[in-house]
């Protein structure tokens, strides 16, 4: 049986302003029998623009490696995510996916927790702590 050295990330962005910000992520695979498992979730509310790029990268060295690249955006009304995961495989000796999944939290949720009684700040946070449990840290944009 061969041995994986494995990278797990799960990483949360969050921006809940009208600022403009780019985020710019970048893998690497360059030994054999590697692995990553990298999960990505962008948090864009108000008016915020987002720009993510996310690369992982399997160099001609890294035969028999697994990749997984996944983004997940959640977004407000008016707010923007321009995200796309990319793979760049140079052998044929390896295991890659990726995907991306996208939330909008609408008008109707909101007005729905807030009719129970929350504010919409309270709302908008309780919908967003449940889609990003399994995160592990934030970091504010």
């Amino acid at each position: 049986m061969r041995q994986y050295i494995l990278g797990d990330i799960k990483q949360k962005y969050l921006l809940r302003t009208n600022r403009q910000r780019t985020v710019k992520l970048h893998f690497v695979h360059r030994e054999p029998h590697t692995g990553s498992n990298i999960s990505i979730c962008i948090v864009a509310g108000k008016q915020a623009k987002v720009k993510l790029q996310a690369t992982t990268t399997i160099r001609s060295s890294a035969v028999d490696s697994h990749a997984w690249l996944e983004i997940i955006v959640i977004t407000s009304d008016r707010a923007t995510v321009q995200a796309a995961p990319n793979l760049e495989i140079d052998n044929n000796q390896c295991q890659a996916g990726h995907a991306l999944t996208t939330k909008h939290i609408g008008k109707n949720e909101l007005f729905y927790l807030m009719s129970r009684g929350l504010t919409k700040d309270q709302a908008w946070q309780l919908i967003v702590s449940e889609v990003t449990a399994r995160y592990h840290n934030g970091v504010r944009l």
